[in-house]
């Protein structure tokens, strides 16, 4: 079911030359692995021939530096604030996953984690941080330049500029250390809470949680290895994306926009380097459906699989073909996760590509 010809492999001489050690395998180094895609130095100064990876930690400390002095923060009027150094922005992002590990803070109460008398108390985030400089990089710590992103407005502007870095850097870098990508692909939107605000107009926040307590946040489209946890590829859920005449409906839209993305990386895509060599398969849920979008992929040499939503059925196709009984909201029975009598229908058109069609019904 998984050919090993389908699967991805990184480059084995490009990761030699950053470091990879039969012994760093065998002792669990993290930290070697987590600089792989978020570097700690700056890539064109660290030694390495060639190195093709993006820059990430010295980029967020220049850009918290100068935003802490935009704000007032050190010299002779503000409050004393020493400069940021990239081992204090490391700690941070560490201290942030640690506390995941330990089961969360409820609250926003990881202030606990430095009170000595707490059960919550942690020595690692204590001797890593001093909570007063944890609630200072809080205060500045930044993911873009606010004084060179693109406004409202203006060409290439990008509504949510403020976290698209590390995004950015940890697709391209994915794709700088592979080899070949994997012909199978899975794509999906990750989501978000946050009960805040985003730029009027924009759509990044919006309202898509059904949990209790939250209710707005926003969501990113992501394109990963079907078998491996490795990024390609992503798209920002907005509503200010490139318009495409008769592209109404979200989600195959957004299809297209990522398969466009990853098109230079595709043998004959123009690019000089090359991940694919031939079009890959992906599969998404029935919120990035439709005829349309199948279409559009099968002309452009795709192959997909997908869930279909009820409104989107393939037109001209009679309902008898398909399972059409509606179960009632909260019936479990509709839950059980085995089918029965599955219908299976392939229309034959006069084009390069087969559109079949496979109806199940749960009982």
């Amino acid at each position: 079911m998984s050919p090993e010809e389908r699967k991805s492999r990184l480059n084995y001489k490009l990761l030699k030359t950053l470091g990879l050690s039969k012994k760093r395998l065998l002792v669990n180094d993290p930290l070697f692995f987590y600089q792989l895609l978020l570097p700690l130095c700056r890539s064109d100064r660290s030694d390495i021939p060639n190195d093709p990876r993006k820059s990430y930690y010295s980029e967020v400390m220049r850009w918290t530096q100068s935003y802490a002095h935009d704000i007032g923060l050190g010299g002779s009027y503000g409050h004393r604030f020493k400069e940021v150094m990239i081992p204090e922005l490391v700690h941070f992002d560490g201290i942030l996953i640690r506390d995941g590990l330990l089961g969360g803070s409820t609250d926003g109460a990881i202030y606990r984690r430095w009170q000595t008398k707490s059960p919550a108390f942690d020595p690692d985030t204590s001797s890593s941080l001093t909570h007063t400089r944890f609630l200072q990089l809080k205060r500045t710590l930044k993911l873009n330049d606010n004084k060179t992103a693109k406004k409202k407005g203006e060409k290439g502007y990008e509504p949510a500029y403020k976290y698209d870095f590390i995004f950015d850097v940890v697709c391209h870098n994915v794709r700088a250390i592979t080899e070949t990508a994997s012909l199978d692909l899975c794509g999906d939107e990750s989501s978000w809470a946050h009960q805040g605000w985003g730029e009027p107009g924009a759509g990044i926040i919006a309202r898509i949680m059904n949990k209790p307590g939250i209710t707005k946040g926003g969501q990113t489209v992501l394109l990963v290895d079907a078998y491996r946890c490795r990024p390609y590829s992503y798209l920002h859920r907005h509503k200010l994306h490139r318009k495409i005449n008769d592209w109404n409906a979200a989600g195959p839209k957004e299809v297209r926009l990522i398969m466009e993305k990853i098109a230079p990386f595709i043998a004959g895509g123009g690019s000089e380097r090359v991940l694919w060599k031939s079009k890959p398969h992906s599969t998404w849920d029935n919120h990035f459906s439709g005829c349309q979008i199948l279409n559009w992929l099968g002309e452009e040499g795709y192959a997909a699989t997908m869930t279909c939503r009820r409104n989107r059925l393939p037109k001209n196709v009679p309902p008898k073909y398909f399972h059409t009984e509606k179960t009632a909201n909260g019936d479990k029975v509709a839950r059980v996760a085995r089918f029965q009598n599955p219908i299976s229908a392939v229309k034959i058109q006069k084009k390069a590509w087969l559109l079949p069609t496979i109806s199940t019904r749960s009982v």
